[in-house]
């Protein structure tokens, strides 16, 4: 009986061994999560820096991603503006992108994506929709230095140029605009960007004399009209 017992007690220590082992393994792992299309796909919590081009080109590439600049980045005629699939987060940490005639981002769809304390410089230019942030924007953009020219050389008026985004369905909040707006033939234009659903608070402007547009047709004349966006500036 003593060495049944003693059996079954090693036995009982061995599986709570390898219980305490597969816990720590599992804690110590990433964490992950299952993707709409049911792959596996990881969820980072530890901060992502960023000091190069290359290291800028990655930006939303993981789930609820965190990065931060740890550096000043000049784009070079090589780079294609990031088209990012997932929510992000990006702390510019007071350093600058230099831009070199193309946007830093294409569209930005996801609402839960903050950009701050970044400072934009450089230029873009362009025949279609044109910001020097993103084409699009719909997470949140705050604390945050705009010096960068915009040239719009297409010939359609519709097409929205922005000194932040070209359209704007987020918020842009206590950041400061000072490159200025070449709209060229576009009438929805403006210093920030344009659209119906974004919202603009506390932005000092220097360089262009409207926030933005805002665009309704008309069954009248079958025309859009354009009206400036209310904010704060």
């Amino acid at each position: 009986m003593k060495k049944t017992k003693q059996t079954k007690h090693k036995a009982a220590a061995r599986l709570l061994t390898l219980l305490l082992a597969f816990t720590m393994v599992f804690t110590m792992m990433p964490g992950m999560v299952w993707a709409d299309d049911g792959t596996v796909e990881g969820r980072t919590t530890e901060v992502i820096e960023v000091a190069r081009q290359t290291d800028l080109a990655k930006i939303g590439g993981v789930q609820n991603g965190k990065y931060k600049l740890t550096a000043d980045i000049t784009l070079d005629d090589s780079w294609k503006e990031i088209d990012p699939k997932k929510e992000f987060t990006l702390d510019g940490n007071g350093h600058s992108i230099t831009l070199n005639g193309k946007s830093v981002f294409f569209n930005v769809i996801d609402a839960g994506t903050i950009i701050s304390n970044l400072i934009i410089k450089g230029e873009v230019s362009g025949t279609g929709t044109l910001g020097t942030l993103a084409s699009s924007y719909s997470g949140t953009i705050r604390n945050c230095s705009f010096n960068a020219d915009v040239k719009y050389s297409g010939n359609i008026d519709t097409n929205n140029v922005g000194g932040i985004v070209a359209t704007l369905n987020g918020t842009v909040s206590n950041c400061v605009v000072t490159g200025t707006i070449v709209n060229g033939n576009s009438k929805s234009y403006g210093s920030v960007g344009n659209g119906k659903k974004g919202t603009i608070k506390n932005v000092v402007s220097v360089g262009c004399k409207q926030l933005g547009m805002t665009s309704t047709f008309s069954m009248e004349t079958f025309e859009d009209i354009f009206t400036p966006i209310s904010g704060t500036n």
